[in-house]
């Protein structure tokens, strides 16, 4: 129980008068052996030493009372008091006489208001005759111990945040004057980066800068158009063109022929040092790759693997660039002093310069009021890192992208935290399934709001109430009789809250209000807090307390049914799945090599690099977002696998043209130009394609590894998943593609009892069209499976 007992806090002003606080004598603070380092006295300017007992503690729910009593002047103006430098009150005179004792009094409280704390007596001429500093403590004692762990945590989650905005923000950011990245940093920036650095060298590829440079070259001399000046000398040493009879030249000299000579040919060069300092850019990263990959292995962590396997592919895509023109024409460079406005100002070379500087700098983020709040603030630390830890498990937990945010900016070129500036604080995440999650936070509650919209389905509303005041623990409250006071008060403050709330989102359902607070209390049991769908919960959260938030969030936001279908019936992990499925659904154009002329037609597509097909007039048609060729030949289980670069549309003497000598029927064609690498793929038996059908690299991997026909229709994520539910279950089924000129991505199941199942990337995700209704994957299993 508090102990209603006053304590009195007396100081003597020499020449002036005495000054007294008085406040409860709280136990509570003697008991837990507070040691503040922020009490300081002062009178008329000089510092005086008090013992621990004489020092003022305060709790934030305390009030205190102060008299002074001064001593009799003559002057007409008063005595003043300040508290953290705002005027609190004025002497008054006991009577009208101006040399009567003056009194000082009042009242202060301190809620919400903690940390240090300043009370000054100023004289009528405004001299400071007394300077007392003390400390403000909350009702949990530990605040100190939460405001470090939360600023930390705040600077964590900022930190991994803009790494994930970096592709947004990189381009108008400023890198570090100074220093060196450490091997994390510089990971994170490039995993951010790395579709842009790639981006950027393929832009250089197909534009780089070039020289034009006069060559010589030996020709027959009867084409020699432009010849050398270097052609006396160059006959006299290679005598092996001179010959005396007439037919095996031209006559140059009295009676001797000659077959060839030099001359001079204009021809592009790639070998300028802005090509040479890309090339280096490029080597040194794969140079930083390999002696990353080889600390990985020595640390062998299982979370190791996935970054090894994502080193090993970059590095091949460099490798794979750096193969080609105009990269393998260019020399070593050399480091020298050289301005180039090609590498500050081109496309491609601007882009790819400012992220290599990012990469060996790092950037910063602005430390302002965000992460230096003092203790005053803590609660409003405390919502904001409630809103970004929210977010933080979100994105962490899910395939989601960031859509928009104002979350963080950038000023002056460096990133930073608008939480706490704007009144709305936004985040929007969508993904592949067409969903999208919105969150918010509003500063004036605060209140923190989550909205899960998809196409299909009503939108699910939760709003979430952050307050560190909050107490819900024993130890850190006097009176053990109202623990949940300060909990219960603001559940109905909520109450009256979410009505509104109800009125103004009528289109909205699932409205579930949480409350967040600060507790080192055990996590309840998840299934608790799902029970009571209408009852208003309360969650305590924590930096070192977060797996029921975390827990709360997959289950009811991120929908961990569908990972847990993932698991057991792929047979690996969904956060591998999600990283490994973008690699496998890239869209592949089964196409038949004709037997008529197969011979040149092969010989064509090795030499050209390039495949026709009769031009389909929809631009909405799968044909024109295939990201492969598969080519099949007759009587034949080989087939040729090469990737494209681009198409064109060319009429049929065009298309003759560029080197084909057998007939062609139609009058325009869509021509594919392909890379230069073909994989052939033995598919073990022919595939049975007429005209031309689609697929995936998912697909294709897993019909070859199948072995089975119809492996081949899996042309999207939902159809390869069902698949394998499928097979393990053991049921039988046909599959095919299906017609629907607009979607690429249309597979129809057919199941042994005539029950039809569609899916496509159009649909929500892993859900299926069912006899007209779209389900999720959970309840087919359930239910039909």
């Amino acid at each position: 129980m508090i102990n209603n007992q006053t304590k009195k806090y007396s100081y003597a002003i020499k020449n002036h008068g005495t000054f007294e606080i008085i406040t409860s004598d709280n136990k509570k603070l003697h008991d837990s052996k507070i040691v503040t380092k922020n009490f300081k006295i002062s009178i008329l300017g000089q510092k005086q030493s008090v013992e621990n007992s004489g020092k003022i503690y305060l709790f934030d729910w305390q009030e205190i009372s102060f008299i002074a009593i001064i001593n009799p002047i003559k002057h007409s103006k008063e005595y003043s008091l300040w508290l953290d430098n705002k005027l609190v009150a004025y002497s008054k005179r006991l009577n009208k006489q101006l040399h009567s004792i003056r009194t000082l009094k009042g009242n202060l409280s301190f809620k919400e208001a903690l940390g240090n704390h300043e009370i000054k007596i100023l004289s009528p001429n405004n001299t400071v005759v007394l300077e007392l500093s003390f400390e403000v403590f909350p009702k949990k004692i530990q605040y100190k111990k939460d405001y470090k762990l939360l600023q930390k945590d705040c600077a964590r989650i900022v930190n991994n945040i803009s790494y994930k905005l970096l592709p947004n923000f990189y381009k108008k950011i400023k890198n570090k004057s100074s220093g060196i990245t450490s091997n994390a940093k510089w990971w994170f920036i490039l995993d951010a980066l790395f579709e842009d650095l790639i981006k950027s060298l393929e832009l250089i590829q197909r534009n780089p800068k070039h020289n034009i440079i006069t060559d010589e070259e030996v020709k027959q001399i009867d084409k020699v158009r432009k010849p050398s000046s270097k052609n006396k000398i160059w006959l006299t040493k290679n005598t092996q063109y001179i010959s005396n009879n007439k037919e095996d030249g031209i006559e140059l000299i009295s009676g001797q022929y000659f077959s060839h000579a030099l001359t001079l040919k204009k021809k592009l060069s790639y070998d300028n040092y802005e090509n040479r300092f890309v090339k280096y850019m490029a080597n040194q990263i794969i140079i930083r790759l390999t002696d990353l990959k080889k600390d990985l292995h020595k640390n062998s962590v299982s979370n190791n693997k996935k970054v090894v396997q994502k080193i090993t592919a970059y590095t091949g895509r460099l490798h794979s660039i750096l193969n080609k023109i105009p990269f393998s024409k260019v020399g070593h460079f050399e480091k020298e002093t050289y301005f180039s406005s090609t590498l500050t100002q081109a496309a491609g070379y601007k882009d790819l310069l400012q992220i290599y500087s990012l990469l060996e700098n790092g950037f910063e983020i602005l430390e302002d009021e965000f992460l230096t709040l003092n203790y005053k603030k803590i609660d409003d630390l405390y919502s904001y890192w409630c809103f970004i830890k929210i977010f933080d498990t979100i994105i962490n937990s899910s395939n989601l992208k960031i859509k928009s945010q104002n979350l963080l900016g950038l000023y002056n070129g460096k990133i930073k935290v608008n939480v706490g500036l704007n009144d709305f604080t936004t985040i929007k995440l969508t993904s592949k399934e067409h969903k999208e999650i919105s969150l918010q936070y509003k500063k004036e509650k605060p209140l923190i709001s989550i909205e899960v919209a998809t196409k299909k389905e009503t939108p699910f509303l939760s709003h979430f109430y952050p307050n560190y005041q909050i107490i819900n623990d024993n130890r850190y409250s006097e009176d053990f009789n109202n623990i949940d006071s300060s909990l219960m008060l603001f559940k109905e403050y909520i109450k009256k809250e979410e009505i509104i709330n109800e009125v103004k989102q009528k289109d909205r359902t699932n409205l579930k209000p949480i409350i967040l607070y600060p507790s080192d209390a055990k996590d309840t049991n998840f299934q608790n807090l799902k029970k009571e769908n209408n009852a208003i919960k309360d969650l305590p959260l924590l930096p070192t307390k977060s797996g029921l938030l975390e827990n709360y969030i997959r289950n009811t936001v991120v929908d961990e049914t569908a990972n847990n279908n993932v698991q057991e019936f792929v047979g690996m992990h969904y956060q591998q799945y999600i990283s490994d499925r973008e690699i496998f659904d890239k869209g592949i154009l089964i196409g038949r090599l004709k037997k008529e002329a197969l011979q040149k037609r092969l010989t064509y597509l090795d030499k050209k690099n390039r495949y026709y097909f009769p031009f389909v007039k929809s631009k909405n048609s799968r044909i024109y977002k295939v990201s492969y060729l598969l080519l099949t030949q007759p009587e034949s289980s080989i087939a040729l696998l090469k990737k494209v670069k681009s198409w064109e549309i060319l009429n049929k003497k065009e298309l003759t043209d560029t080197g084909i000598d057998w007939e062609l029927n139609s009058e325009h064609y869509l021509v594919f130009n392909l890379d230069n690498e073909t994989q052939q793929i033995d598919t073990k038996i022919e595939i049975p394609i007429f005209s031309f059908r689609y697929t995936t690299l998912r697909g294709l991997y897993f019909f070859k590894n199948q072995e089975i026909n119809n492996a081949l229709y899996v042309a999207n994520e939902a159809s390869y998943l069902l698949y394998k539910i499928l097979i393990k279950k053991d049921i039988e089924f046909t599959i095919s593609w299906f017609k629907d000129a607009k979607d690429f991505t249309c597979v129809e199941f057919k199941l042994s009892n005539n029950l039809k199942l569609i899916c496509s990337n159009r649909y929500l995700h892993q859900h299926y069209m069912v006899e007209n209704e779209l389900k999720p994957l959970s309840s087919l299993i359930d239910k039909f499976l």
